[in-house]
């Protein structure tokens, strides 16, 4: 419960401080980068509220979830591995958030860096509680051969698991790749995860079902 109110309280500061300096913001922000670290769009600085609620927006969610799912009971097992993946992704959009903020605003920031460090830190602890995820309809790797198949389910966040911890490592190494080729190969590694995760589930239940 205390987690819960940190967050919580985490998310409001972040859109009070996003409210309390909108008016320095120039009128026209930044809004996504090219693969070359360039920005190709921009878009009113309204867009910087959105972003601001975005955290509590998927922290209302997150809560939610657990209550509406048709497996309310595995949260409970899972408990420690969706509050620590919950606080997680939400400071990671508001860490996302604020540099954006802070690039507006003049400051010489990296963001196509920061993103591809933010993005292979995230995967790495996620990889790391995956397998303690039980079956159900909201979170996790929700492929059709998992749910319906509790084994299938166990073993497929181990392989994920691990292939998350992996694509994490491979994303912090590209900080020593040059910008331009930096997003391919991210997203390359992402793909190969994501299809190597979904064949396995796949064959693991052909396995079983034999």
């Amino acid at each position: 419960m205390k987690s819960n109110k940190i967050l919580l309280a985490l998310c409001f500061l972040s859109f009070i401080g996003t409210l309390a300096i909108y008016s320095s913001l120039p009128d026209v922000v930044p809004l996504h980068w090219g693969i070359n670290g360039e920005v190709n769009r921009w878009g009113s600085k309204v867009y910087m509220l959105g972003t601001g609620l975005l955290p509590l927006a998927i922290y209302g969610l997150m809560i939610v979830l657990p209550r509406i799912d048709p497996k309310k009971e595995s949260f409970v097992l899972h408990d420690r591995a969706y509050k620590i993946t919950r606080a997680l992704l939400i400071l990671f959009l508001v860490g996302i958030h604020w540099a954006t903020i802070l690039v507006s605003l003049g400051y010489p920031l990296n963001i196509t860096l920061v993103v591809t460090v933010g993005i292979g830190l995230l995967f790495m602890f996620m990889g790391n509680y995956l397998s303690q995820v039980r079956q159900n309809y909201s979170f996790g790797i929700r492929t059709p051969w998992a749910l319906a198949n509790e084994k299938v389910w166990t073993k497929t966040h181990r392989f994920g698991g691990f292939a998350f911890i992996l694509l994490g490592l491979f994303s912090l190494f590209t900080y020593f790749v040059p910008t331009p080729v930096r997003f391919i190969y991210f997203f390359v590694l992402l793909i190969a995860c994501l299809i190597s995760t979904f064949l396995y589930s796949y064959l693991v239940y052909r396995k079983l079902e034999k």
